[in-house]
């Protein structure tokens, strides 16, 4: 009976250790991945570009002093670590962006 106990709470220790990783936060890749062919809007982090501040900046701001807070194109990819967009320019770019530096994203 005692080794039946031991090994119980051996098993809810481990259960509990694999229970302090955060949930990922946002949309998940595969709801994400829905979007891919759409044309999108990303809204960077302003700290990712430099530019974070006291004073308040709508999320949603395409430039902020003359810098462009947002990119647009196609959604042609996403993955764990970021996602990729292809911007209809000549010749055709295609920019990967780390999901660190994304504040929003807009279809």
């Amino acid at each position: 009976m005692r080794n039946l106990a031991i090994g119980v709470c051996v098993v809810v220790l481990l259960m509990l250790v694999g229970c302090d990783q955060e949930p990922p936060e946002g949309l998940s890749s595969s709801e994400l991945a829905k979007w891919i062919g759409e044309d999108i809007t990303v809204h960077f982090r302003r700290d990712a570009l430099g530019a974070a501040a006291d004073l308040p900046v709508s999320p949603t701001v395409d430039t902020h002093n003359g810098v462009r807070m947002s990119m647009s194109g196609e959604l042609q990819s996403v993955g764990p670590m970021g996602i990729a967009i292809q911007v209809a320019t000549t010749p055709v770019i295609q920019y990967w962006i780390p999901r660190e530096a994304i504040l929003c994203i807009r279809r």
